[in-house]
């Protein structure tokens, strides 16, 4: 076989054993019963900050050694740019400048991981700064009324 050349067994292979290892999910019926997927990590480095409560993270998973990024939320509060703020922000990425010099790039600390629909929601601190209050108390985001945990109950 010359360098340019491959044999078609050699892409065929990774093929055949992922569909052995799909034949579980054919038993898979009851979703409600499936648990939602939280990633059991402590500690991220951010990476990106979109908005005032979504930030990308990046970190190892418990199940290998790979580094994963990934979005998460900051729990219980939303955006000062939504129509239900009362202090309404001149610049709709004023959170975000203020964040980014705060904690991108840095090391943080994730508490209360929850997922809700599919979205990761968090606490974050950075050493002791708890970043979620940290934007309310600076008035770059308001309080959430956190309805649907008892819509879900």
């Amino acid at each position: 076989m010359t360098e340019n050349t491959f044999d078609i067994n050699d892409t065929l292979l990774p093929t055949i054993r992922d569909l052995d290892d799909m034949s579980y999910l054919e038993n898979i019926n009851n979703y409600d019963m499936i648990p939602e997927f939280i990633p059991q990590i402590k500690y991220a480095k951010v990476t990106n900050i979109y908005d005032e409560y979504v930030i990308e993270v990046a970190a190892k998973l418990q199940f290998n050694d790979s580094i994963y990024k990934f979005l998460v939320r900051l729990k219980e509060i939303e955006s000062c740019t939504s129509f239900r703020c009362q202090v309404r922000s001149h610049n709709d990425r004023k959170a975000q400048k203020q964040l980014t010099p705060l904690i991108c790039n840095k090391i943080v600390e994730l508490k209360n991981i929850e997922n809700y629909r599919g979205k990761l929601y968090v606490d974050i601190y950075y050493n002791t700064i708890h970043i979620n209050q940290w934007l309310v108390d600076n008035k770059l985001a308001i309080p959430y009324e956190r309805r649907w945990q008892l819509e879900d109950k």
